[in-house]
């Protein structure tokens, strides 16, 4: 979309992104669930290969060995003094 639609919106917006539908609805063992690797590597690719969109993603627990370098993260803590307390800045 991004080079070939006539109105390319530039925008993606992941929720959840690492949580897949059988993790939510299904009993799965650990085995089966993404390893903290596929998890990275997820991460790795959409900051790499994210071109000149912008790209939000909703997610409860982050990858920590990520380089997020190149992008601008914001984190939503609930907590004052320690990231962005909620979406909008005026609400507690």
């Amino acid at each position: 979309m991004e080079s070939h639609a006539e109105y390319a919106p530039h925008l993606l917006i992941l929720d959840s992104p690492i949580l897949s539908l059988k993790e939510k609805k299904h009993k799965i063992s650990e085995k089966e669930k993404a390893t903290p690797s596929m998890r990275e590597s997820l991460f790795n690719y959409i900051i790499t290969n994210c071109g000149n969109n912008q790209v939000i993603i909703a997610e409860n627990e982050i990858p920590e060995h990520v380089d997020y370098s190149a992008a601008n993260m914001i984190e939503f803590t609930l907590e004052e003094g320690r990231g962005r307390y909620g979406f909008l800045a005026s609400e507690r």
